[in-house]
Formats: C-alpha cells, sequence, structure tokens
C-alpha cells in the first residue's frame, strides 16, 4: 500500500512523543540536549513533525522524524546591539526512514518556516560532530557553509547541550559550525515550494540497502504554508533576481554583452 508522509508543526501534545521519540532512536552523532528546552521549542511549534501511514493503517500514525529550531538570544549589553538579533539553530534532528529525501526536507522547513513567521535572526546554523560524514554532506548540499560563531555563542550552546569541549580558533574542539548564506535560503525555499502541491511524490530510488524503489505521497501542512505562502513565494525570488543583476553588472564590467 502506498506510503503517506506528513511534514507540519509540532503542538503542545508532541512533547512526551518527541522527548520519547529521541529516547528510543539514539544515535552516536546526535548531539543531546536539556529537555526542557527540546520542550519549549515543541509547544512553540518550532519543532518540524514527520509522520507516515500507510492506507491500511487507518488513522494511525508513525513518527518518523523530529526536526527542532531553537533561537539564541545575545548577551552582549554593549548600546551599540540595540534591539540584538538572535542567532537560530537548527538542531535536536532524528529521522529514521531514509532514502526519500526527508533530511533535507526537514532543513527547507525549518529555514521557511523561520524566515516567514520570525524575521530577523542574524544567522541560520548547524552543530555537527566533526566525524559525521553524512549529515556534513546534507548540509552542504543544501548550501551551509562552514562558519566561526561568536565566542559567547559557542560557549552557550555547548552549555544548553551539556558539551564539554576545548574552544578553538573555529569554536569547539569536535565540533563544526554550518550557517546557511541567504542565497541558500533562497534555494530552499524554492525547494519546499516545488514540494507544495497536490499528491506531490517522493521517490526512495532502489538500492541494496533499501532495496526495491518506492514512492510516498507527501503533504505539507506547514504553518508558514498555510499563513505566509505570498511572503515565501516573494522570498524565493527576491534573491534570484538580485543575483542575476550582481551577474549582469559583472559581465557589463569584463566588456561582456549586456
Amino acid at each position: 500500500m502506498m506510503l503517506r508522509i506528513e511534514v507540519r508543526n509540532s503542538y503542545s501534545t508532541d512533547v512526551d512523543p518527541v522527548l520519547a521519540f529521541l529516547d528510543a532512536h539514539r544515535h552516536p552523532n546526535h548531539i543531546d540536549r536539556h529537555r526542557d528546552l527540546i520542550a519549549a521549542q515543541v509547544e512553540a511549534r518550532r519543532f518540524i513533525i514527520m509522520q507516515g501511514h500507510r492506507d491500511s493503517d487507518g488513522p494511525k500514525r508513525s513518527l518518523l522524524g523530529v526536526a527542532g529550531l531553537f533561537p539564541h538570544q545575545r548577551t552582549l549589553t554593549s548600546a551599540e546591539y540595540g534591539a540584538e538579533p538572535p542567532w537560530r539553530e537548527l538542531g535536536s534532528t532524528r529521522i529514521i526512514l531514509n532514502g526519500f529525501g526527508l533530511h533535507k526536507l526537514a532543513i527547507a522547513a525549518r529555514v521557511a518556516d523561520d524566515l516567514a513567521l520570525n524575521p530577523g535572526a542574524e544567522a541560520q546554523f548547524s552543530v555537527l560532530r566533526d566525524h559525521d560524514i553524512v549529515a556534513t554532506a546534507t548540509h552542504i548540499t543544501a548550501g551551509f557553509t562552514p562558519w566561526t560563531p561568536p565566542p559567547d555563542l559557542a560557549n552557550y550552546w555547548a552549555r544548553d547541550c551539556n558539551v564539554v569541549a576545548a574552544s578553538d580558533a573555529h569554536g569547539l574542539v569536535g565540533f563544526q559550525f554550518l550557517a546557511l548564506p541567504r542565497v541558500a535560503a533562497t534555494q530552499l525555499i524554492n525547494y519546499l515550494l516545488r514540494c507544495n502541491v497536490p499528491d506531490f511524490m517522493l521517490i526512495r530510488p532502489a538500492s541494496r540497502r533499501h532495496g526495491a524503489a518506492q514512492a510516498a505521497k507527501l503533504t505539507l501542512t506547514l504553518d508558514c504554508m498555510r499563513t505566509h505562502r505570498k511572503e515565501l513565494e516573494l522570498l524565493s525570488q527576491v534573491d534570484v533576481i538580485h543575483g542575476r543583476l550582481q551577474s549582469v553588472q559583472a559581465l557589463g564590467e569584463r566588456g561582456g554583452i549586456i
């Protein structure tokens, strides 16, 4: 029977299921975080919930993955900062259904939700273990680039995640910080908009690991899609147009034909 996958924002009733899911599916590369911080962001609808079911399952839904977004407020008191923009971290991601591109989808959903509903972040970033090759490849493919965080941010992140690590010129030894450039965020929003059509299909190619090819029907019921779709469509175009103008300008400066 056809697998159906729904991607939505969390509700307050998801707190216990999310915590239980993270406990039940621990992974050596997963970075733990204080449970009260996770619960607070689930209640604030900042977690993305991925559920799946087959037609034969009836109303029953199974958790396939969860992915959180955590704001980090500045603590600098210098008058030059005034209203201090926060950093946003994409973290506490755990997805157990592989091969369908759900990791990229989880990144795109959180980025779009944040830009549409809570604009003004100075940086959107992720923290990965140095040896987590798979997650690193997923983030680089999504457009993330290496980033050196401000020292106070690295320290507060380590406190929130119970991490004991020495500091170095790039942040914390054993961990890598990756930030998302604005143009890459635009591309992720474009990707999410393309997925938000009736009967959109995700395809898992045939492989030795997963067996025969499989299709799944995707439904997006994200807050940002329901209430801020026009804003997302605008965000998906503005930076593309700006990039094209810069390319044309550069071509003109080199004496090319415009």
